[in-house]
């Protein structure tokens, strides 16, 4: 029988039926598992060191940052310019509320929100979203004649 460990500081278990270790801890109330993906038990104990370390620092789980959209980035800005009370926020004639330029951007990543009619697009994942994929947008808006020159 294995010696048990310190609370806290997470679990290392190989599943039936499974080659591949797994590790689970917790992290602000919520069970994470994750497969190391290894057949060895110190590369599971690696990277459980590593992920409850992230959780020290509070970043968030990496199973939490793949379901962050382009919308929830978006949503984030907006309510940034909203606690900051930035000026550049403006709000329309309809009630909805904008920021001068975005609207290309969005076109460009795909959003649309939701109307009577239609669900909302929520765009590309936030970990798709690159240098590459920006430097394009850059591309094709200079492309469009567009100045970038404040």
């Amino acid at each position: 029988m294995s010696k048990r460990r310190a609370r806290g500081t997470g679990r290392i278990f190989q599943p039936k039926n499974c080659k591949f270790y797994y590790i689970q801890f917790w992290q602000d109330g919520q069970q994470i598992r994750e497969s190391s993906k290894s057949t060895v038990k110190q590369v599971a104990e690696s990277m459980l060191r590593d992920r409850l370390s992230r959780a020290d620092r509070g970043h968030t789980p990496v199973s939490e940052q793949r379901r962050v959209t382009y919308a929830d980035l978006r949503q984030r800005l907006f309510d940034s310019y909203h606690t900051k009370k930035n000026k550049s926020l403006q709000t329309m004639a309809d009630g909805s509320e904008t920021i001068w330029g975005l609207k290309p951007l969005d076109d460009f990543m795909g959003y649309a929100p939701a109307t009577d009619d239609t669900p909302e697009k929520p765009g590309p994942p936030a970990l798709s979203i690159d240098t590459d994929r920006m430097r394009r947008f850059v591309r094709e808006r200079r492309a469009e004649g567009v100045s970038d020159d404040p």
